[in-house]
């Protein structure tokens, strides 16, 4: 009794583009290796804010070297005299400035 081969039968259409052409499936069966190799591929991701008003999220900014331009001198004076390493406590939202922008060191900047 002879038994029929297995490869005989048909397992899959043979079809000309089974994935999609091209960057089809990017959101769906193409993610996983794009989230690996090229993270921030697709662009929008997380939750959307509609109506976004500008004025709510405004945050004014001030560079690190003007940081010794707002304080009086009544408080940069004692700051000078001593020897140690302590710096100056500014508060730079008294000036309506909310974010600090710069890269300087804030030690050796006063030279009296």
């Amino acid at each position: 009794m002879a038994m029929a081969a297995a490869t005989t039968t048909c397992i899959k259409k043979n079809r000309k583009y089974p994935e999609g052409r091209d960057d089809a499936g990017g959101m769906h069966h193409h993610r996983v290796l794009h989230d690996d190799h090229h993270p921030k591929y697709f662009g929008k991701v997380g939750m959307r804010y509609f109506h976004h008003p500008r004025n709510k999220f405004y945050s004014p900014t001030v560079s690190a070297d003007r940081l010794w331009s707002l304080d009086p001198d009544d408080v940069k004076k004692p700051a000078t005299v001593y020897d140690d390493d302590s710096t100056p406590l500014i508060g730079v939202a008294s000036f309506n400035y909310s974010k600090i922008l710069g890269r300087n060191a804030l030690t050796g900047w006063f030279h009296y």
